[in-house]
């Protein structure tokens, strides 16, 4: 694992120390406050932590888009979390001030 991997891995911990989480049972209707948010630029690593400490959720591999205010667009490549009642739980991506609609595609 890289240095950055061992750094999000311990701020995931320590982000659930703060919470006072234990390995969670499963909670389709758990709030999205619940979960952490780890740092920009690890979504696949922060997806996979994310489905082995809280089952309800399942890491997807996608695209996701995004608008400005004035209309461009945006693409990348991207992993983020779903439920099964289909709410997506991203724990790293935050959308730039004055981004439009968000679209999350499955590959």
């Amino acid at each position: 694992m890289t240095d950055t991997g061992i750094d999000v891995v311990m701020g995931f911990l320590e982000a659930v120390r703060q919470l006072g989480l234990a390995r969670q049972d499963r909670d389709e209707h758990r709030p999205l406050w619940d979960y952490p948010r780890l740092p920009p630029g690890t979504c696949e690593l922060a997806s996979r932590l994310l489905t082995a400490y809280f089952p309800e959720l399942a890491a997807v591999e996608g695209r996701l888009t995004w608008t400005t205010a004035d209309g461009s667009s945006f693409v990348m490549d991207h992993f983020w979390c779903v439920r099964a009642d289909g709410v997506i739980v991203d724990p790293t991506w935050q959308p730039p001030p004055g981004a439009g609609g968000v679209t999350y595609r499955q590959q």
